[in-house]
């Protein structure tokens, strides 16, 4: 139970939490197509814009083993677990560096700062537009954030939970990341009293 790997549960998490304070959610919607029709996922979804292709065309050419969508697909995990974060440019530049190899990076991002700025910037353009709730999410997540400061407090949703002092990147990641760690707990304390109560 600790090892589980939950399959895209952060962005499952991130879904839930736009549903609750935005109203909406591509993601969502997306999700419950994977579900009901076999359809593309979250990743392959962002692939498929990132290399102007329909998602269900990527999901057919990569299931018959087409490399531009595989490795546009694994980029695509990248951005999709960086960007709702609230990563900027700069910061995406370097996260993406840790997760890919020189010749993958070179070839998304180029070799002189601008040009990769200037790539992040597109990239995230286009995940803003394959999940467009993200850029309400950032303004709600904004607003909890005090201007003297520069912290705010956190409440999770599914628990209540408070967290104070947190900047803004720490209140975007804190709400999908709180919501998944509150779940997990919950699972487990359901789990152990299953254990020790009486049938």
């Amino acid at each position: 139970f600790v090892s589980t790997d939950a399959d895209t549960i952060e962005l499952r998490a991130h879904a839930q939490n736009c549903l609750e304070l935005v109203g909406w959610s591509k993601m969502a919607e997306a999700l419950v197509e994977q579900h009901r029709s076999k359809g593309p996922d979250l990743h392959l979804r962002l692939a498929a814009n990132i290399i102007g292709m329909d998602p269900y065309e990527a999901q057919a050419r990569l299931r018959e083993g087409d490399e531009e969508v595989r490795e546009a697909r694994q980029y695509a995990k990248i951005c999709n677990f960086g960007y709702p974060g609230g990563l900027g440019a700069r910061a995406m530049v370097a996260y993406a560096a840790g997760q890919m190899t020189k010749e993958q990076h070179r070839k998304r991002f180029g070799t002189s700062t601008l040009e990769q700025e200037a790539a992040s910037k597109r990239f995230r353009d286009i995940w803003f537009d394959t999940y467009p709730e993200n850029r309400a999410y950032f303004k709600v997540c904004a607003s909890m954030v005090e201007q003297d400061s520069g912290e705010g407090t956190i409440r999770q949703l599914m628990s209540g939970r408070l967290r104070g002092g947190a900047r803004l990147t720490a209140i975007c990641n804190g709400f999908f990341q709180g919501r998944v760690a509150d779940a997990m707990k919950e699972a487990l304390f359901c789990l152990a009293e299953e254990c020790y109560s009486s049938a």
